[in-house]
């Protein structure tokens, strides 16, 4: 669990990065604002979409290098029990 998480994490950690240096987010921006413009029923899923961009993309990273275990490692780091 333990490798999985840190593989998973510094994975993401790195998708951000990339993006950054690759302008992912900011060319994918225009895309979901012109979603949003349209009249449909899915304009508050598009929104959201944007808002949330730069985690998507850097889950996208993680899940594209790490394969399953990115999402397991995830898993296993959300659900861990506070130490006291």
């Amino acid at each position: 669990m333990v490798g999985s998480g840190i593989a998973s994490s510094l994975v993401h950690e790195v998708g951000h990065q990339a993006s950054v240096l690759l302008d992912l987010v900011n060319s994918l921006r225009p895309v979901l604002h012109g979603m949003q413009a349209t009249p449909n029923p899915d304009r508050i899923a598009w929104q959201l979409w944007e808002r949330w961009i730069s985690e998507i993309v850097a889950d996208f990273w993680s899940v594209a290098k790490v394969g399953v275990a990115s999402t397991l490692g995830l898993m296993g780091v959300v659900s861990l029990r506070e130490c006291s």
